[in-house]
């Protein structure tokens, strides 16, 4: 039966929809374990301070996303449970309606078991046209009574399929609601923790005034060098465009003398420019291709966004961020996040050193490194370590890396990059 057919497409794409449902909690849910697995690490080593209210802000961002996560896919539990409740409905009528028609075939089929019985019934035919209606008849019979044994089967066994799938559903659920509550509770704790951490810092107005003023001074020196190593590197291009076209015209000069000479004429001349652009090209497009799905620099959570925002704890005081702040959780190596070359490596008095390494038209920066194992003009692979991130003994909170992309002399936002 069509109905029946189409149970099994039902069944399978809500498993599959789950499933996705599934692994995008279990994503969220992996995500804020480790966010708190870095505040317990900063509660026990640290003092109050700005970057660790960030951490507690972001938690808590996450806490609701994740709320707002497990609501939704409580709502579609519920709504697909009821949907199931009445597929179960309409399959067990189904099903009442095969089994009655398959238990009269079953005792017409015993009652016309022997060939004579059937005979009988054939030849008690007013004429041959009769007779021959009735052999089909007994035919169609014999194969809709096969059919029907093999309808009722399916009907059962998608009724225990959903039956099955219903009973997980609401286990499910019940799991979620527990997860829910429990979550809630985190989430007040974190708002607790937050208020703590906010009275503390608004009784040190004046050293976290400094503390943006040197962080402003640090993040102006950087930008500055950044800026400086695309405008040389542009101009380096530039410089080679020239060379390449000089060297091409003189050398599509010679070629038409000589081909002059030989009495040929060549319209077409190689182009060593063309051949570069070609490769640069390809190189540009692998990276662009790759936005969302480059790596971490380092093991950690994000601490500071991208962007102009509010301070945390001053008002009317707007922080500026050229990329992102991650703070490390374990392995304090800095990774490069893409294939390209060692451009520059900055000393910032005071903040340590930070790395530039070129894609082409793209540029990646990883500032407050302590050491550096790379050197200019390098050629480096994703993934390869590149340095170590700066920490004070004992504080994991300072173990901090600021992290920007640029096209050309245009900042990015590193998050949009990154694989999510």
């Amino acid at each position: 039966m069509k109905f029946i057919s189409l149970v099994s497409i039902f069944i399978f794409s809500v498993l599959f929809g789950f499933g996705q449902l599934t692994t995008e909690l279990k994503k969220k849910q992996e995500n804020l374990t480790n966010i708190r697995l870095l505040l317990k690490k900063i509660e026990k080593k640290s003092d109050k301070s700005v970057k660790k209210l960030n951490i507690i802000n972001s938690e808590i961002e996450q806490s609701k996303d994740y709320l707002k996560s497990i609501s939704e896919q409580i709502s579609v539990y519920e709504k697909q449970i009821a949907t199931n409740e009445k597929s179960i409905y309409k399959l067990k009528n189904i099903n009442t309606q095969i089994k009655n028609e398959y238990e009269n075939l079953i005792f017409f089929a015993y009652k016309t078991r022997n060939s004579r019985n059937k005979s009988t019934y054939i030849f008690a035919s007013e004429n041959f046209e009769q007779a021959y209606s009735r052999f089909k008849y007994l035919i169609f019979l014999t194969d809709y009574l096969k059919q029907m044994s093999i309808d009722y089967k399916k009907s059962s066994d998608s009724i225990a399929v959903l039956n099955s799938f219903l009973s997980k559903q609401k286990s499910e659920l019940i799991n979620l609601h527990s997860e829910q509550k429990i979550e809630f509770k985190s989430l007040a704790q974190s708002k607790t923790n937050q208020k703590k951490v906010l009275k503390k810092l608004n009784a040190q107005k004046s050293l976290l005034q400094s503390e943006i003023q040197r962080e402003e001074k640090n993040a102006d020196i950087l930008r500055r060098a950044v800026a400086k190593e695309i405008a040389d590197e542009q101009a380096k291009q530039k410089a080679k465009k020239n060379t390449s076209d000089k060297k091409s015209k003189n050398q599509t000069k010679n070629e038409s003398e000589n081909k002059k000479s030989q009495g040929k004429i060549s319209k077409n001349n190689p182009d060593l420019t063309n051949n570069i652009k070609k490769w640069d090209t390809k190189i540009l497009n692998n990276f662009e291709k790759n936005k969302g799905k480059l790596i971490y620099p380092i093991e950690g959570e994000i601490s500071g966004y991208y962007g102009n925002h509010q301070h945390a704890v001053l008002k009317n005081v707007t922080v500026k961020n050229d990329g992102i702040d991650i703070t490390a959780t374990g392995n304090l190596n800095v990774h490069a996040v893409y294939d390209g070359t060692i451009s520059k490596i900055i000393q910032i008095p005071g903040a340590n050193k930070a790395v530039i390494i070129r894609h082409d038209n793209y540029f990646s920066v990883y500032s407050n490194l302590v050491s550096v194992s790379v050197t200019e003009n390098q050629q480096v692979k994703q993934n390869q370590t590149i340095g170590k991130v700066f920490s004070e003994k004992g504080n994991p909170e300072k173990s901090v890396i600021n992290f920007q992309i640029w096209k050309q002399n245009a900042k990015q936002n590193p998050t949009e990059w990154l694989k999510k």
